[in-house]
């Protein structure tokens, strides 16, 4: 993330990033208390490190290949609450990811 962070900080043109903005989904396995702690650790003596990260969650959602039902998942094996189907594309929740950045 730290590598990506400069290299769109080079491509803009700025010299310093104010703040990062990423999507955590609930399914990704990462859970945001510990990637804050470990980007703190990381972001020190680079061009993050008076940055401020953002973390937005993103609820795990599912569409069931069976009857199409859209909902909600909370859990890494879903199952339709309608057809109790366990043939469920996730459509959402795995995400990992910088949205923005306000540069300067």
């Amino acid at each position: 993330m730290i590598e990506l962070a400069e290299k769109e900080m080079k491509l803009s043109g700025s010299s310093s990033i104010i703040s990062v903005n990423m999507l955590i989904g609930k399914l990704s396995g990462v859970e945001p208390e510990s990637l804050e702690f470990m980007i703190g650790l990381a972001k020190k003596n680079t061009v993050l490190d008076q940055s401020v990260i953002n973390f937005e969650l993103v609820d795990g959602r599912g569409r069931c290949r069976s009857c199409y039902h859209d909902f909600l998942i909370e859990t890494s094996l879903p199952v339709c609450p309608e057809c109790h189907g366990i043939a469920v594309d996730i459509t959402a929740g795995n995400e990992l990811r910088i949205v923005s950045m306000e540069v300067q």
